[in-house]
């Protein structure tokens, strides 16, 4: 599936005023046995024609609450960049100086797969009607 062809839906919906929901999960040093993981839940809800932006919070696995991982008591906030159709995405560490990571990404079967070094994220969109 193009990429071209996988955002439009988003970026129609998008153009109405309403954001893209983004379900983001990403694996670490995925060519290891110490792969450590991290979940961004968020929106991307301004196009301005080549970028759709927006922001999110991150989970990481290590960060346990009790014995559950994901502890939603330690999140970062992240920003997100989208070039469309093809990328990059921008993932700007609010919570961490400001450093960015840029992922590159592929459409396929209506989820995006972007990759960032040893990195290598599942993201899915969704239109939704409810504003962060």
């Amino acid at each position: 599936m193009s990429c071209r062809d996988f955002f439009q839906p988003y970026l129609d919906y998008v153009k109405q005023g309403a954001p893209a929901t983004l379900g983001f999960f990403a694996v670490a040093n995925r060519s290891t046995n110490n792969s450590s993981c991290y979940y961004i839940s968020g929106y991307l809800g301004d196009y301005n024609g080549t970028r759709l932006v927006g922001h999110g919070s991150q989970y990481f696995n290590d960060r346990m609450d009790g014995i559950q991982p994901f502890s939603a008591k330690e999140i970062d906030q992240v920003g997100l960049t989208l070039l469309v159709p093809d990328g990059p995405l921008t993932m700007v560490l609010e919570s961490w100086n400001n450093g960015q990571m840029v992922y590159t990404i592929e459409c396929q079967n209506n989820l995006i797969l972007a990759t960032c070094g040893d990195i290598l994220a599942v993201i899915s969109l969704t239109q939704t009607k409810s504003m962060f």
